[in-house]
């Protein structure tokens, strides 16, 4: 249940400029990415960490990543066995090869249903976007077994922001957030902050009465 609220989240926020000044998403091979994730009382409960194995490119806008995502417990210890993952950039819009995401439970999908399909509209925020401007709503659905919206998307502001693995030029995005696993619902709102060539650097999640109930944030970054 809990891999497929993070492949949703995977899915769903990766947020991708549509403009020549690049995308919100990595393209370094090589790059290593660590995410701390925090509870309501801002204490660690855990790690993520995105480690980039290829890239292909073409150039800036164009190009694909294979990366592995590494789910750790506070203490950094592997909880399960990494999960693969592919992207692909097509003129500055990123494609998930949403499949891959749920590394062993793919074929456990597949024997639910060949039918199951993943479709959707991922965040799609252009480069030269303002502060204020409102985007279109995106979705996601995993066939009848999962799906997920953001609504009322704005870039509240272009902030500076500092996290254990730097200073960061950043991109505010605000929206509201509802999901759907099997029969489980949940609403609230999101707060996330992007840089280019990053991506998420930061990330604040909230119940429905606006309480803060767990964050992501960038801790580490190594080449």
């Amino acid at each position: 249940m809990k891999k497929l609220f993070f492949v949703l989240a995977v899915l769903l926020l990766s947020i991708t400029a549509t403009q020549a000044q690049g995308v919100y998403f990595p393209s370094e091979e090589g790059l290593i990415m660590e995410y701390a994730n925090k509870n309501a009382s801002d204490k660690v409960t855990g790690y993520i960490a995105y480690k980039f194995q290829s890239v292909e490119r073409q150039d800036d806008l164009n190009f694909s990543a294979k990366y592995l995502v590494v789910m750790m417990d506070k203490d950094r210890k592997e909880k399960s066995t990494p999960i693969e993952a592919t992207v692909k950039v097509e003129n500055g819009t990123v494609y998930f090869d949403a499949l891959s995401a749920f590394g062993d439970a793919a074929s456990a999908l597949s024997q639910i249903s060949e039918s199951i399909v993943v479709e959707g509209k991922g965040l799609i925020i252009p480069a030269d976007a303002t502060a204020g401007q409102k985007f279109d709503n995106a979705h996601v659905t995993i066939g009848s077994i999962a799906s997920s919206e953001c609504s009322n998307i704005t870039l509240t502001a272009f902030e500076s922001l500092t996290t254990e693995a730097g200073t960061f030029e950043t991109a505010r995005v605000d929206m509201d957030t509802s999901a759907k696993v099997l029969i489980i619902k949940s609403q609230g709102k999101s707060t996330q902050w992007y840089t280019k060539g990053i991506g998420v650097v930061k990330t604040v999640n909230y119940n429905k009465n606006g309480k803060a109930t767990s964050s992501m944030e960038l801790v580490k970054i190594s080449r």
